[in-house]
């Protein structure tokens, strides 16, 4: 609640338009007075990211004005306005370390904690007021603090004027006693000394390495954190709300701090792009994917367990098809989740540029949602304090999803034929479900520039996810580093003696120079000397993140669960489609004693999951009694979904002329492909009635024929 202050000398300041008592001569004068130094002060430590909040004597909490002034006057002002801080988010400041013994204090608006500087609102003329008012901490000394132990229980705080953040105490004739400024001249003072209130007790504690005295010594070593479990991957619709708003939170310090827009920079280098979207596809984003979690669970203590979530198609797809739902975020709450169906101020239809890659976006919405208010485009914008502030997206509220995520289509970009191998899997998935994904949602995620937009690291995720499937069912213990099933065939990925698919390039002698599994991966960003270095060197503000997973090599990226005891991962499918896949491998579908009990159990946990196993099965005995061979019996349930698709789900389409474009895009979607291929009778579906079959699960508006 508010504290009962008395503002009435400062209202009628306001009201009658005087100069407030804090710009008098007076306190000016004594301001620049020279601050009294504290014999060898002990510091004290916190962990990047700590939530708390400052308590001065027994019931009051410094806070961000807001609306403790009428008529909203000087609205960022610091001031002790609030008795408890549990009642509002403007008395609760994020802590992070600057690398140099200080810290900075980011309110709830995101701006950081500084005194005036003769920069802050309109009309302050005194150095040693306080405001949330400082944009970017790096450039701004004097939003940075000496933290001090006060060494009974309580720290002060330093600025970079050498005085004290202390309440004024009689600090002018009239003044408020509840107004804050830097005044004190020793953390002595007890007006100029705070409480550390947090739900992490061991904020603001140091870990002393000297045990006795003299002469005391202290490391700032913030106190351990207890472990986390081993990192498990879950769908975005498993997650609670808590956990939910936990990872937006997180996407949001993410960009607010610097970090996301750097991982774009790697997306975007023409040398790192071309290993990435190249035949060593699924290893590269793994690497790329854990380096941006390490980041993402450094950013503070309650987020340093975070692991990314996957997009579940296997259920979206089934409720799709089923006439549950219409389009994406009916299906999946996904896109509305991550701020794709946010009403506020549009920046309309028009042409973007991120990370200097222009497209064309219908929109581009400012609001307050976390993951897209503090979006920046680039290096540039971010250090010229230009960002966009929103994310530009397509309206997605009627976006369809592609074909490509049906269970069965899933199932033939892992299992398309035996021998299954590395290349065969890699193709199905990177041109299939991966492209379709970033087609259907294009804008951001139909450029390189992709990572842009947090979808992008969800949607990689179940990609990931997919080849750990395929893993798991297809490759043999201890396998050799260029077996078949875990490393290209070069040769099928060059359809022309001209093409450098599948390589680094050609020699002068027009041999190619072959990746090797003891290759180390190029991934390359912007350093601070303005040139492209690797994201382990020295200059690149990400190494810490790379420097964490401890692998290098595209041979050491083949199996999630062996990445050494901090980085190693698993996915959690549930009961899902997915899980059943998991589980079956290329057995999936094929109607057994074992698969019928399991659908027996699936079905009283995920009903819409196990209607789609259900129509699998019955399809599959059906093709059989058609004496389709076992082997092309999916494939051709693949044909059917694919007639299903277009004629009773507003069709399918190739992809529009940008996307191929901006993406690279070899051939067009697998379903586009098999329709054309239909109505021109080079394939047959070859099993009569299976129309029946088919409308006994699913129905359709229009003849399926």
């Amino acid at each position: 609640m508010l504290v009962p202050i008395g503002w009435l000398a400062l209202l009628s300041l306001v009201a009658s338009g005087a100069k407030p008592w804090w710009t008098s001569p007076e306190l000016l004068e004594a301001s620049n007075a020279a601050a009294q130094a504290d014999p060898s002060p002990a510091r004290c430590c916190f962990n990047d990211g700590d939530l708390i909040s400052l308590r001065s004597g027994p019931n009051s909490f410094i806070g961000r004005c807001k609306d403790c002034v009428s008529p909203g006057a000087y609205p960022d002002m610091a001031v002790m306005h609030m008795a408890d801080s549990k009642d509002a988010s403007w008395p609760q400041w994020r802590v992070f370390n600057t690398c140099d013994g200080k810290i900075v204090l980011q309110a709830d608006t995101g701006k950081f904690l500084g005194s005036s500087n003769n920069s802050a609102p309109s009309g302050t003329t005194n150095p040693n007021q306080v405001f949330v008012h400082v944009d970017d901490w790096h450039t701004s000394p004097w939003a940075k603090w000496e933290c001090v132990d006060a060494g009974n229980g309580k720290i002060g705080l330093q600025a970079d004027s050498g005085r004290y953040l202390a309440s004024c105490n009689s600090c002018m004739p009239g003044a408020s006693p509840n107004s804050v400024l830097v005044h004190a001249t020793s953390v002595s003072e007890a007006y100029a000394q705070w409480t550390v209130v947090s739900s992490n007790p061991k904020a603001g504690k140091c870990t002393s390495t000297a045990p006795t005295p003299p002469p005391p010594t202290t490391t700032c070593t913030p106190s351990p954190s207890p472990p986390c479990p081993r990192r498990v991957r879950k769908a975005w619709t498993a997650l609670t709300v808590n956990e939910k708003t936990l990872f937006q939170n997180a996407l949001g310090q993410a960009m607010l701090r610097g970090f996301h827009h750097k991982f774009i920079e790697i997306h975007m280098d023409t040398d790192s792009g071309h290993e990435a979207h190249d035949c060593l596809f699924f290893l590269w984003h793994r690497r790329y994917l854990l380096a941006y979690e390490n980041m993402l669970r450094s950013l503070g203590d309650e987020y340093r367990c975070i692991t990314l979530p996957y997009w579940d198609v296997g259920t979206l797809s089934t409720k799709f098809a089923t006439g549950a739902c219409q389009y994406f975020p009916d299906c999946n709450p996904l896109l509305s989740d991550m701020g794709g169906l946010e009403t506020g101020t549009d920046l309309g239809l028009g042409t973007y540029a991120v990370a200097d890659k222009s497209f064309n976006a219908a929109t581009c919405i400012r609001s307050q949602h976390p993951v897209t208010r503090n979006f920046c485009q680039s290096w540039t914008a971010y250090a010229n304090k230009t960002c966009l502030r929103c994310i530009p997206r397509n309206k997605w509220a009627k976006a369809l999803p592609p074909p490509d995520v049906y269970i069965e289509n899933v199932y033939n970009q892992l299992f398309s034929s035996a021998p299954y191998d590395f290349t065969k899997v890699t193709k199905g998935v990177q041109y299939r479900y991966h492209n379709a994904i970033h087609g259907a949602l294009s804008s951001t995620m139909g450029t390189f520039a992709a990572p842009g937009d947090p979808i992008f690291y969800i949607h990689h995720a179940t990609v990931d996810a997919l080849h750990s499937i395929y893993y798991k069912c297809v490759v043999p213990p201890n396998v050799d580093a260029k077996h078949s099933t875990v490393w290209p065939n070069p040769a099928n990925w060059r359809p022309s003696s001209f093409s450098t698919s599948c390589s680094k390039g050609k020699r002068s002698d027009g041999t190619y120079i072959e990746y090797q599994p003891t290759d180390r991966m190029t991934m390359k960003l912007v350093g601070c000397n303005g040139g492209y270095v690797d994201v382990q060197d020295p200059s690149s503000v990400l190494k810490p993140f790379f420097d964490a997973i401890g692998r290098q090599t595209y041979a050491e990226f083949n199996n999630i669960q062996d990445l050494g005891a901090n980085n190693s991962y698993s996915y959690d499918f549930g009961t899902s489609s997915l899980g059943v896949l998991a589980t079956q491998c290329d057995k999936y579908g094929r109607p057994t004693a074992s698969t019928l009990l399991e659908s027996t159990a699936s079905a009283t946990e995920d009903p819409v999951d196990s209607r789609e196993d259900q129509f699998v099965r019955e399809m599959f005995l059906y093709c059989k009694s058609k004496n389709v061979p076992d082997d092309q019996i999916m494939e051709r349930i693949n044909w059917m979904q694919c007639v299903f698709h277009n004629e009773c789900k507003q069709g399918v389409f190739d992809y529009t002329t940008e996307f191929q474009s901006s993406f690279g895009i070899q051939g067009p979607p697998y379903c586009y492909t098999t329709i054309s291929r239909l109505a021109n009778r080079t394939i047959s579906i070859g099993v009569p009635g299976w129309e029946q079959v088919y409308s006994k699960h699913y129905t359709c508006q229009s003849t399926v024929t």
